[in-house]
């Protein structure tokens, strides 16, 4: 699985997610829509270059991303009644790990190819 146990929850995720890519040799860049942006700066003090590389979204990512992030405003959850409801016990239930059950079948974005479409009918409810 993992080479070490990492601190926390996330930093196993993450552990686990890179070590995936590279079973599989696959790119983070290629994965998450990004590449290395590389900048070389003058160092006054010790009179060198110095070269700095972060990484930076792709064009295409860029121009779609920030929709869908205006857009999410947390979990789901719905309510199928109006006006004064009885007092009663009302219970939430939770799947456990129903979030990332759901993440795996979310593949890797084609950013090169994203389009816009037109949407022809709109149909809201069952």
């Amino acid at each position: 699985m993992i080479d070490r146990v990492p601190a926390t929850i996330g930093a196993m995720a993450v552990s686990r997610f890179t070590k995936t890519l590279k079973e599989n040799n696959m790119s983070p860049e290629v994965c998450l829509g990004t590449h290395i942006k590389t900048r070389e700066l003058w160092l006054t003090e010790k009179q060198a270059f110095r070269t700095i590389k972060n990484p930076a979204s792709v064009p295409s990512r860029e121009l779609f991303e920030t929709f869908p992030i205006n857009c999410y405003h947390g979990g789901r959850n719905e309510c199928f009644m109006m006006g004064v409801t009885p007092s009663d016990h009302w219970y939430d239930y939770d799947l456990a790990g129903a979030y990332t059950t759901g993440l795996l079948d979310i593949l890797i974005p084609d950013y090169g190819n994203i389009r816009l479409s037109k949407i022809r009918t709109i149909t809201v409810g069952m």
